[in-house]
């Protein structure tokens, strides 16, 4: 008896934590208006963007989705991992990891999950890519 009570506040803690994850405020990063930074390319994360863009073809103007940045590791280390939809999509580039991370800090800003817009594009007989909605220079 006494395992099933901690099986069940166990499996309602977990559904809460999931719940909070997805619908917990992420502050925006400021917009440019122009998608010009891409992140990497990865032929495993094909999959998750065929789905999002319904195997359509993206090529003049990108299908925009909101994505989530977020800082993996150490305060120091490099890796951002890139989210659509809940959905890991890429990483940006070491270099472009390293700026976003020392912007971060510059502005006084935490290093914790930020939200911008984003581009999906490509799709058909090329690999769809992701192209993010940041300032350039990158200062957020």
């Amino acid at each position: 008896m006494n395992s099933l009570v901690i099986f069940a506040v166990l499996s309602t803690a977990l559904l809460a934590a999931a719940v909070f994850r997805r619908y917990v405020h992420v502050p925006s990063l400021p917009a440019s208006g122009r998608y010009t930074l891409l992140i990497d390319k990865l032929v495993q994360y094909q999959l998750p963007l065929t789905v999002m863009a319904r195997g359509r073809r993206y090529a003049d103007r990108g299908l925009v989705k909101t994505a989530r940045l977020i800082p993996e590791g150490q305060p120091n280390a490099a890796a951002v991992r890139v989210e659509i939809e809940g959905h890991v999509v890429g990483y940006l580039h070491t270099a472009d990891a390293q700026r976003y991370r020392e912007s971060l800090v510059a502005s006084r800003r935490a290093l914790r999950v930020y939200k911008c817009r984003s581009e999906i594009r490509g799709g058909e007989s090329e690999n769809y890519s992701v192209w993010l909605d940041l300032p350039q220079p990158m200062t957020v």
